[in-house]
């Protein structure tokens, strides 16, 4: 089965970004001051790259309510009072027609964060719900899709155990969105 940028490209997500960045692909992001000094590096390094790749701005901002994306991390006591799954390691959250100070509420990005150092499972975690963030989704809709996994795109749940990046599909596709 072919893989086609179209099965990773998500309207809702794209619009949820163009939404609380005013259109403008200028993006006002934020990393909640719990992440560690590795965990910040590694973000904003995610960020600058998608920022070099692609015709959106970037711009990390002191504040979460001046951002358009918020990036933070979570432990286990967190997920476990919001009754989440045990096995859930992250999520991308945007509530629409929702307003902070008169602007679009942002996009959450959470990742769980339990380790005193960045493992390859985390760094995988924050650059997918990262993705959703900037308009990819599972393929085909599918996390678990057998017809993918990390090495072809960051947004599938079928990770072979080592980091990669996003992938020549995950960029093909944010450059068909954002454009170069």
């Amino acid at each position: 089965m072919s893989q086609s940028i179209n099965h990773i490209i998500d309207a809702k997500w794209v619009n949820a970004l163009n939404r609380t960045s005013g259109y403008d692909k200028n993006v006002d992001y934020f990393v909640n001051e719990r992440s560690s000094d590795e965990e910040e590096q590694f973000i904003d390094g995610v960020i600058n790259q998608v920022d070099e790749l692609t015709g959106l701005t970037f711009n990390k901002v002191d504040s979460p309510f001046k951002s358009d994306i918020n990036i933070f991390p979570r432990d286990d006591e967190f997920f476990a009072s919001r009754n989440l799954p045990d096995n859930l390691m992250g999520r991308a959250s945007y509530y629409a027609n929702r307003k902070v100070n008169g602007n679009e509420f942002p996009i959450a990005v959470l990742y769980r964060s339990n380790e005193p150092e960045l493992s390859e499972v985390e760094k995988h975690v924050i650059v997918h719900e990262i993705g959703h963030s900037l308009g990819l989704n599972h393929p085909e809709g599918n996390g678990r899709n057998p017809n993918y996994n990390s090495n072809s795109s960051i947004m599938s749940y079928n990770f072979d155990g080592t980091y990669d990046g996003f992938t020549d599909l995950d960029i093909s596709a944010l450059q068909a969105i954002w454009g170069l």
